[in-house]
């Protein structure tokens, strides 16, 4: 019965997800045909007309949205858009330190049981299963694997008994590499990367590929009890 509820919610949950991006596409396929496709850098000019409160405004967008289930890529790639690298990233690394918070905290002390059900199935049990074997670091991996979404990631390590410094610290650095990869390619992108800005794109996503295959060669306790 608790499997079908919690397969029952995943679709919901999922339901809403492809809503969002039907309505998120909508609306820019409408905005492309009535102002036509805007070049980069002008979004990038028009942040900075915007005035001073704008990084901070947007700041608290990023870190407020992501709480729910919302693609925190769409707000990291904005950062790289409308932001030079050094305010983007901060503005990013930061947003997702205060989104993981809150979620962990939302669900541990408010929302827990309401929140379980909507989770997708598997989630909660490879988390634990995680945990077991490696600990809090286990939560920077996971982080850098983009197949998982952030907002469920976090409601998930909310319900297992990991302290709240531990997982906010490996969330943090988890997910910082991703993060100003995605970043400094975006501003590539505007015509204001530097080459030197490029060298470290490339070493940040060759070290968040080296961590996941680190990762995945260490074995979790089924594979120790199955080779037993």
């Amino acid at each position: 019965m608790e499997k079908s509820v919690n397969g029952t919610a995943s679709r919901r949950l999922l339901a809403l997800q492809i809503l969002g991006a039907i309505a998120f596409v909508t609306a820019a396929v409408w905005g492309i045909v009535q102002f036509g496709i805007p070049d980069l850098a002008d979004f990038r000019a028009w942040a900075e007309q915007t005035g001073r409160w704008f990084p901070l405004v947007f700041f608290i967008a990023y870190a407020l949205f992501t709480v729910f289930p919302t693609p925190r890529s769409v707000f990291t790639i904005a950062c790289g858009v409308l932001f030079t690298p050094a305010v983007g990233i901060t503005i990013a690394v930061a947003g997702t330190a205060v989104s993981g918070a809150l979620s962990f905290l939302m669900v541990r002390f408010v929302a827990g049981d309401r929140v379980q059900r909507w989770l997708p199935d598997g989630l909660l049990s490879t988390v634990h299963r995680r945990l077991q074997a490696r600990g809090w670091l286990a939560v920077g991996s996971m982080r850098m694997i983009p197949a998982i979404p952030f907002a469920p990631l976090s409601y998930a390590l909310a319900l297992t008994g990991i302290k709240f410094w531990p997982y906010l610290l490996a969330t943090i650095i988890g997910s910082a590499p991703n993060t100003i990869a995605v970043i400094l390619f975006t501003d590539a992108l505007t015509g204001g990367q530097s080459p030197s800005l490029i060298i470290l794109t490339a070493i940040l996503v060759t070290l968040g590929i080296i961590g996941l295959i680190i990762d995945m060669r260490l074995p979790t306790p089924d594979d120790v009890k199955d080779k037993s």
